[in-house]
């Protein structure tokens, strides 16, 4: 399989629809504004933004960070490539970090604590900010699964507990390439000026962003194909392989900024719009799915503040059920497939048991009134099936 067979696979719809006229003259540099006592990193991508903060970051005789163990390798990989040691924690909730379970694992050696808003359902941090503060541990809060932040000034709640905050723009924008972290200046980052991306990798990135948009949305079949053609079980090997080929970290690529053509389309989007659009989706996928035996989900309701990456949901009694759903039609996604080999192959009962039954239903707002409807019927087939 190509590596560009491997990330056509996965790649998650991407909103709104890509505009040429975007992509025309330079960036303006308006995008993000920060408060004072705030920097900002930019980078390739999220994971190449977070490796290049740490880099930067003055050692000390702390070097472990705390990470949830239900994360992306693209989390983990950029921790260990700075010389940092990760320290894996089973936690509990996808709504909270657990407090009582950090307070037993950190230590004198220990840098940071990661807490992941996983979906864009932000949880409460200031039980664990409170903490850090008084350890002196520094808070990573990871952004990535919510839209990139254009201005911090107007809105700095995002930046109100954390020490550092890491934002992709590729996973909720129609951009090539492109993530940051924002960091305290108290930090003392020094990080060298970014280079700017070679040309091709980004037209590559721009050529598959035009030709998904040219075609019929992925929520649909088109050309006679499913809108989703992972539609056989795969082995754990195989999902770590195409893990690995997608999340792991290219040094090349290390010193690389973000594209004029990102962060044109990153300046240029109504972030709100996108938002209240997703929102809006939540809620009638939910009503869609409403009283119907054997869903779960683990959040109920998509908070005001929120621009949510996906729906996710669980179907504990079926096996591979994601795959069965991709056959009707629907573009379900996973998230962490495959967790990071660091974990080895036991412990982190409740990391594994989401990693291979939590699936997402996308919430884009280029969802139209006949791709909710076509959820439903996809769902009661599978349930049909299960009880004849």
């Amino acid at each position: 399989m190509s590596p560009s067979q491997v990330r056509e696979r996965f790649l998650f719809p991407r909103e709104p629809l890509l505009h040429w006229g975007d992509l025309a003259g330079r960036a303006r540099g308006r995008a993000p504004k920060l408060g004072e006592g705030w920097d900002v990193t930019l980078g390739h991508s999220a994971r190449y933004a977070l490796y290049r903060m740490l880099q930067g970051l003055p050692r000390t005789g702390r070097d472990e960070v705390l990470v949830p163990a239900f994360v992306c390798i693209a989390l983990v990989e950029p921790i260990l490539a700075a010389g940092y040691k990760v320290r894996f924690f089973d936690n509990p909730s996808l709504t909270g970090t657990d407090l009582e379970l950090i307070r037993s694992l950190a230590s004198d050696r220990t840098l940071a604590v990661v807490a992941v808003h996983y979906f864009g359902y932000r949880q409460d941090t200031a039980g664990l900010a409170g903490f850090c503060r008084d350890r002196e541990i520094l808070l990573i809060e990871n952004f990535t699964h919510s839209l990139p932040v254009q201005d911090f000034v107007a809105h700095p709640d995002r930046l109100e507990r954390c020490d550092v905050a890491l934002f992709s723009l590729k996973k909720m924008l129609p951009a090539p390439d492109g993530g940051f972290v924002v960091h305290r200046r108290s930090l003392h980052v020094s990080v060298p000026r970014e280079a700017p991306p070679r040309r091709m990798p980004i037209l590559q990135e721009l050529y598959r962003s035009a030709e998904r948009t040219m075609q019929a949305r992925r929520w649909r079949s088109s050309n006679g194909e499913a809108a989703n053609p992972v539609q056989v079980p795969q082995a754990d090997s195989v999902a770590a392989e195409i893990a690995a080929s997608m999340h792991g970290l290219d040094l090349d690529r290390a010193g690389w900024g973000v594209s004029s053509a990102s962060r044109r389309i990153w300046e240029s989007a109504d972030l709100d719009s996108i938002a209240a659009s997703r929102r809006r989706n939540f809620g009638l996928i939910r009503e869609a799915l409403r009283g119907m035996p054997e869903i779960e989900f683990p959040f109920r309701e998509a908070p005001s503040d929120s621009c949510l990456w996906g729906v996710p949901f669980l179907v504990r009694s079926i096996p591979d059920y994601d795959y069965k759903l991709r056959s009707a039609g629907l573009p379900l996604f996973t998230f962490a497939r495959a967790l990071h080999p660091g974990l080895g192959r036991d412990g982190f009962p409740i990391a594994r048991a989401w990693a291979a039954q939590l699936k997402i239903l996308p919430v884009h707002q280029d969802l139209t009134p006949d791709d909710i409807a076509t959820i439903k019927p996809a769902f009661e087939a599978l349930l049909a099936r299960r009880l004849g």
